[in-house]
């Protein structure tokens, strides 16, 4: 079994080999947050084991079922349930550049664009409105998520950041 544990980074013997061959870095170093990715019963494990956060796609109505399943998850290692950590991609309206709702989801149906997210799944893929954003990371906040990552969809960069930052602003 190869190294599997943050041990190396913090400075502690860490087993490197299946003989058993062990290395410490030194000095040690504070270990950042350990966050395991995918919506699968394998990610699930894997971020209860080895994880401190767990990145899912969901919305907030599927939340508390990836909780369930991580929590359990955890249990079975006796280790705290990882955080849940998720995504939303975001277009906000205010910024001119934001190309009109066809043009816009013909770039997230692409297969060889930067999403390529299947049609079915990207008609409701991106908020287009402050208020929306706002309504769903209250939503998500409220069913436990740790920690939102705002993706931006479409339009500039700077304005869409400044635009998501001042719907955050509002959040209560």
């Amino acid at each position: 079994m190869l190294f599997r544990s943050p041990d190396l980074i913090a400075g502690k013997p860490a087993r490197l080999t299946a003989e058993g061959d062990q290395v410490v870095l030194s000095p040690g170093v504070t270990v950042p947050p350990i966050v395991i990715g995918g919506n699968s019963d394998a990610a699930a494990r894997r971020a209860a084991e080895f994880g401190d956060e767990w990145f899912i796609l969901a919305g907030p109505d599927d939340v508390p079922a990836f909780q369930a399943k991580a929590a359990g998850q955890a249990a079975r290692f006796a280790r705290p349930a990882p955080s849940i950590t998720t995504s939303v991609m975001v277009a906000l309206d205010g910024d001119p550049s934001v190309p009109d709702p066809d043009t816009l989801l013909g770039q997230l149906t692409d297969p060889d664009g930067m999403f390529g997210i299947p049609p079915a799944q990207a008609a409701g893929a991106v908020l287009t409105g402050p208020p929306a954003l706002i309504s769903h990371l209250t939503r998500l906040a409220d069913a436990g998520v740790h920690r939102t990552i705002i993706q931006i969809a479409a339009g500039d960069w700077p304005r869409q950041a400044a635009l998501a930052a001042e719907a955050r602003s509002q959040l209560t």
